[in-house]
């Protein structure tokens, strides 16, 4: 290793099937290879995690008839859906480094990592409040826990997503955040509740895929063989961002692309995609003349990809939205109702000089944060 590389562990979501989980744990171990370090996953993934992308899901509280119908479902949807997990565990296997099955089930086995000089906890919605079942609450391996206390632990830009924690949660997260060297956030929204919790600054940090240049992803893309087309990424399912793609059709007469992040066992036809890969997605962001999307990576791509956008649908979940595209100017992209929209290009000039030295500083924490003594 060059002089000053560091071993260097990344905990993250990097075995979900989603394009932002995996876009997101891709960037962060290609800028810090990039920086000379050696970088692998900590492959800790929850058996209730993995449950949720299984093929056939048949949770034990839905009751006798709800059980036979999840059957069914998984029955119509298993052809597209095996294809996007086999697409998508590709992209694991030879982008990330990954095994086909994680190393680690449970958090004891935590313990025998001992290889690396740190371990950087993010992104993603790592410090969520689950309420999956069987998993409710908070996993306390997010929060630093059963690592050994000489390796380093820095949370870079992880979230919470929706902050629901009881009093008792939250003297657990307080207690969990001194296990922390440096701590970032990705919305500006989490800082007052952390804060008060934590002993230092918390700083505001970029998504791990704005670490790594344009045109590294640009070049990441294939061509498409479509052209002059809206792309709808439809994660969420939202009728006001389903009636703007309808408005935005007949006012262009531009076709549309749907790529959805579930996939549906009755909706069919051309145009409409829901086993693509995760560069299979990126190739269609990159490509299109429009994008429309229910999904913060979808918004944070069109951002760095310089394209023309609006951002809607995702209820509860829009703070992390909110706060990218207040930091750059952008916040009229993101839209409540369809009536009244602003106009549809977007001049990126000033925004990419404030995305540039929100860059900056954001390269300008991880870097410290690994080094400083």
């Amino acid at each position: 290793m060059e002089k000053g590389s560091k071993n260097i562990g990344i905990l993250t979501f990097h075995r979900a099937l989603n394009y932002g989980a995996f876009s997101q744990a891709y960037a962060l171990k290609t800028f810090l290879e990039s920086c000379g370090h050696r970088v692998s996953f900590v492959d800790y993934w929850p058996k209730a995690h993995a449950e949720t992308y299984a093929l056939f899901r048949i949770n034990r509280y839905v009751g006798y008839l709800g059980r036979i119908l999840r059957v069914i479902r998984s029955l119509l949807v298993y052809s597209r859906s095996k294809q996007k997990k086999e697409k998508m565990d590709s992209e694991q296997t030879t982008m990330l480094g990954l095994p086909l099955k994680p190393e680690f089930e449970f958090p004891d086995a935590l313990t025998s990592v001992n290889a690396y000089d740190c371990i950087i906890y993010g992104s993603d919605q790592i410090w969520w409040n689950s309420i999956i079942y069987g998993y409710q609450g908070i996993d306390s391996v997010y929060w630093g826990a059963y690592i050994p206390k000489d390796c380093r632990k820095i949370a870079y830009a992880p979230s919470m997503g929706i902050i629901n924690f009881s009093n008792k949660q939250i003297e657990e997260i307080k207690g969990y955040l001194q296990n922390f060297f440096k701590i970032s956030v990705r919305e500006r929204e989490m800082l007052p509740f952390l804060e008060p919790l934590y002993k230092e600054k918390i700083s505001i940090v970029l998504d791990p895929i704005f670490l790594l240049d344009r045109h590294v992803w640009k070049q990441a893309c294939s061509a498409v063989s479509e052209s002059n087309y809206i792309l709808y990424y439809n994660l969420m399912p939202s009728p006001e961002a389903s009636k703007l793609v309808r408005q935005l059709k007949k006012e262009t007469g531009m076709r549309v692309i749907e790529v959805t992040g579930r996939v549906s066992a009755f909706r069919f036809g051309r145009g409409l995609l829901q086993s693509a890969s995760t560069f299979e997605w990126l190739s269609l962001i990159n490509s299109a003349e429009l994008v429309v999307s229910t999904s913060f990576h979808g918004v944070a791509f069109s951002v760095l990809l310089e394209k023309n956008f609006y951002a809607l649908g995702m209820g509860k979940k829009t703070g992390r939205v909110q706060s990218l595209l207040q930091s750059l100017g952008l916040s009229e992209r993101l839209v409540d109702q369809v009536v009244e929209l602003p106009k549809r290009s977007i001049d990126y000039s000033e925004v990419r000089l404030k995305l540039n030295r929100m860059k900056e500083e954001s390269i300008s924490f991880l870097c410290n944060a690994i080094h400083m003594d």
